[in-house]
Parts: structure tokens; C-alpha cells; sequence
């Protein structure tokens, strides 16, 4: 068996040796229709495939959405060969709607692929939850850091059975984890930001919906800002230029780093590996601290290096750049 299998692919190698590489296929179907499916029942399509070309074809079929399982993804056809392929659907978490996808078989040695459009529609069976969200997203907008603002939306359950949902959601974010509603009832889902412990930044994530009545995902994102009274960080220069120094020898410049707020705070610092003797945590910073950077060009390449200081705190990160230039 294992010398069949042997002298095969040494067959097929030869094909494609002495072959073009790109090989066509004709199916038994002009596409893949599953037809009218009842939640929550799946349903198995095969599919004729046979290669009318001189050449092998190795390949994979994929399908374009994720509610078409190809139920054996790799495909190997030598010339005039045929094969069945099998499409599996299964509804348990579609909700009720006409679906379409393409189905591509795309050769492992060619750019060149052959497709054809697969069809379902799903319907609602009896005792059927179905979910449904009226929200496409949302977005909280810009907020500053410690409030924690609130935001609304409905969940509604379209069939005709118990609707069991269950939700996940970013940390920063509070809300309830489940949900449970009868046939045709609807209910608000509320979702609070909690931005204490966020450092200011954009912040995307989603929300996601999970039940016996399909599954939904929809975008949420935030904007932290500084409070009023918040430190706000900053530094100078806008980049530290530590100047031209023979290769072994160390190369020293200051920066500093401000407080353009109210209350002062607290920092770490973290250099590059080349970096030494650096200041590693800063206390109380309410105005300008000023630092001597020290940088030991031992291990540093000829010519021009770049590289950040990052400066850390909970009211914000620094990335201060510096460049040295190392030379013989």
C-alpha cells in the first residue's frame, strides 16, 4: 500500500512536470443549493466533481462564509479522475433568512481557481427561539477617565421558544452575563463603561451574543480622556539627539519629562538594553524632572540608532524617541 502511494505521487509529479499547471474542473451541479432548511436541523450536500483536463489537480476547497462546512477541505484529482465533495449546513444558530456564499477550488500550484455560488434558506421550526438585536454598535464617544457612562439596547426573541442568551463583553465594560426570555418578548440590555483603571486612549472591542436562537456580534469603542485635574505627561525635546560618539565609548544627553496638569505622579521608566545607569522609577512628579540619559555604544552598530524611552504611569504612556549616532 505504501509503495502504491509512493509511485502515485511520483506519478502526479511527473504531470505536473511536463503538464500545464492550472487543471479544470467540471461539476455534477451548477452550484450547491441545501435547499429550505428548519431550525435547528443540519443538512449534507455532495457535490460530483470530475477534472476534464491534462493536468493533476491538488488543491483545497473553502468556502466564502462560515455557515458552509466543507466537510473534507483537501482535494486531489489526476486527469480524467473524479470525486464526490460534501457540504454540511447547520442551521441550530442561523437565524431565520435567505444565505449565499461561493465555494472556490483554488490548486495548491496555480493562481487560477474554479467557483461556484452555494444557497440556503433557513426558516423557523416549531418551538424555535430566534435572537435578535436591535443595535448595530455603538460608540461612547469621548469621555473623560472615572466616569462611567451607560449606554442601552434591546435584545427581542422572534420565535416561538425559551430564548437563551449568553453575553461577553470586554472588562471595561459592565453588564449582565445572561438573559432569558419567553416567545415574542423583549427587554433592554444595558452596558456601562468603566474607565477608572483605563489609561487615556481608544479603546475597541465587541460584544457578543451567544443562545440557542443564533449568535451576534456587533463593534463597541470608547475614547478616554484625562480628567480636569488629571497630570498631563509630556517631554522635551520632541526628540533627544544624542550626537556622534566613537564606537565604545558612551554618549550622554538630558530630557525631561513634564506635568502640564494639576496633581503630580508617579512613573517607571523602561530603556533599551544599552541603556545604562537609567533612572527606573520617578516620585511625585508635579512640574519638570529632568534626567541624564547614558547610552554605552560597546554593542551598537556603526552609523545612526534610534530607540524610544517608555515612560509609564496611571494617567498615561510616554514613548520619548532619542537617536545616536556611532561612529569608528
Amino acid at each position: 500500500m505504501l509503495l502504491r502511494k509512493v509511485f502515485f505521487c511520483l506519478f502526479l509529479l511527473c504531470l505536473f512536470l511536463v503538464s500545464p499547471v492550472f487543471a479544470e474542473l467540471e461539476f455534477s451541479d451548477a452550484n450547491v443549493n441545501f435547499g429550505v432548511i428548519t431550525r435547528p436541523k443540519s443538512k449534507v450536500v455532495e457535490l460530483g466533481v470530475i477534472n476534464v483536463s491534462q493536468s493533476p489537480f491538488l488543491g483545497r476547497i473553502s468556502a466564502g462564509q462560515p455557515w458552509v462546512k466543507v466537510l473534507k477541505g483537501d482535494l486531489t484529482l489526476s486527469p480524467g479522475q473524479s470525486a464526490e465533495v460534501k457540504f454540511e449546513i447547520d442551521s441550530a444558530n442561523l437565524p431565520p433568512g435567505d444565505y449565499k456564499c461561493t465555494i472556490t477550488f483554488s490548486a495548491h500550484m496555480s493562481a487560477t481557481s474554479n467557483s461556484l455560488p452555494a444557497f440556503a434558506t433557513v426558516i423557523q421550526g416549531k418551538d424555535d427561539p430566534v435572537l435578535k438585536v436591535d443595535s448595530k454598535g455603538f460608540d461612547f464617544g469621548e469621555v473623560e477617565r472615572g466616569s462611567n457612562p451607560l449606554e442601552k439596547f434591546g435584545i427581542e426573541n422572534l420565535g416561538s421558544g425559551i430564548l437563551s442568551v449568553e453575553i461577553k463583553y470586554p472588562d471595561w465594560l459592565l453588564c449582565e452575563d445572561q438573559a432569558e426570555l419567553r416567545a415574542g418578548q423583549k427587554r433592554p440590555i444595558y452596558i456601562r463603561a468603566m474607565t477608572r483603571e483605563l489609561l487615556p486612549d481608544t479603546y475597541k472591542n465587541e460584544i457578543t451574543f451567544k443562545s440557542n436562537g443564533g449568535e451576534y456580534v456587533f463593534p463597541v469603542s470608547i475614547k478616554v480622556i484625562p480628567k480636569s485635574d488629571d497630570p498631563i505627561l509630556a517631554y522635551s525635546p520632541a526628540e533627544i539627539n544624542m550626537g556622534s560618539v566613537p564606537k565604545g565609548r558612551r554618549a550622554r544627553a538630558k530630557f525631561k519629562i513634564l506635568n502640564k496638569g494639576k496633581k503630580p505622579f508617579n512613573a517607571d521608566l523602561l530603556y533599551p538594553e544599552f541603556v545604562v545607569d537609567g533612572i527606573e522609577e520617578l516620585k511625585e512628579v508635579s512640574k519638570d524632572r529632568e534626567i541624564l540619559l547614558v547610552v554605552d555604544t560597546k554593542n551598537l552598530p556603526l552609523g545612526l540608532t534610534r530607540d524610544i524611552i517608555r515612560v509609564t504611569s496611571e494617567y498615561g504612556i510616554l514613548d520619548i524617541p532619542f537617536k545616536v549616532f556611532v561612529k569608528k
